[in-house]
């Protein structure tokens, strides 16, 4: 949205989407870096293919509730009236979130 601001595409006379929340990023072609800015009630859209969570856990998985919460992020309901929110998308861990799941 920032980005859009910057660039004036915000407005009814705009070419580009105006994409207020995550779930409004369905269907177009970014990259979504979010920096410890995830709330609960997250819902990203189903067209996320990779959520990746390398950095996040590189050194260590200290509290499990909130490694379960993000995560979690990454599921959605599954409507079988609406295209494309079967698939989940690719959760990339570190070795070290592997292995403390495991």
């Amino acid at each position: 949205l920032r980005l859009q601001i910057a660039a004036g595409l915000v407005g009814p006379e705009a070419d580009a989407p105006v994409v207020r929340q995550y779930s409004d990023l369905d269907g177009l072609p970014c990259i979504l870096i979010l920096c410890e800015k995830g709330k609960m009630g997250d819902t990203f859209p189903p067209s996320l293919r990779y959520y990746d969570l390398r950095l996040r856990y590189i050194s260590s998985c200290n509290e499990r509730a909130a490694t379960e919460q993000d995560l979690g992020r990454a599921f959605r309901y599954h409507d079988p009236t609406v295209a494309g929110t079967a698939e989940l998308p690719t959760i990339l861990v570190s070795q070290q979130l592997h292995s403390a799941l495991m």
